[in-house]
């Protein structure tokens, strides 16, 4: 009997911080690698790269927790899985300056809209969906988060399942 081992990378993705990040975590990314997502969130602009990059290399992912930030790079992926207990949230964005929250101008808020939902199509996203993701994250305070728990994940990523469903175990 003949048995195929699949050999993969896997890639835990927490807060992202710094610049640069994405592009280095990209540059070992290979397709049907996975992304396991257990993140508060990080620069915005870091996620959307990370998440082009799952993308165009066609990186599956795992989420645990996507928050912030992390949630618009864990919708890039080409099949999600997540548990009962995973969460994916969304709030306004803005700038954190010494801890301090410091609110987008209505101009920065429109600008960032329209740059999240470029991504949001470019991955594959329908419309409504992405709607769903700005509206969720327009009506929510910077300081809170609107999250999405368990089966309701779906509707904000693309061809996903249980991973209890899929690959057994709980997180």
């Amino acid at each position: 009997m003949l048995e195929t081992i699949l050999l993969v990378s896997t890639f835990t993705i927490g807060n992202i911080t710094e610049e640069g990040i994405a592009n280095k975590v990209c540059g070992e990314m290979s397709k049907g690698d996975f992304v396991i997502f257990d993140s508060n969130g990080g620069i915005v602009d870091e996620f959307l790269e990370l998440g082009n990059c799952i993308y165009e290399k066609g990186v599956n992912s795992i989420i645990i927790k996507a928050r912030s930030a992390a949630a618009y790079a864990a919708s890039a992926a080409d099949k999600t899985c997540y548990y009962q207990d995973s969460e994916v949230g969304y709030h306004t964005p803005h700038h954190l300056i010494d801890k301090t929250v410091v609110e987008l101008s209505v101009g920065q808020l429109r600008e960032h809209h329209a740059k999240v939902s470029k991504y949001l199509n470019h991955w594959g996203i329908d419309f409504q969906t992405i709607v769903n993701i700005n509206y969720s994250a327009m009506m929510t305070h910077p300081t809170l988060m609107f999250t999405l728990k368990g089966d309701d994940i779906k509707s904000m990523v693309k061809k996903s399942a249980r991973c209890e469903d899929v690959i057994g175990g709980g997180n």
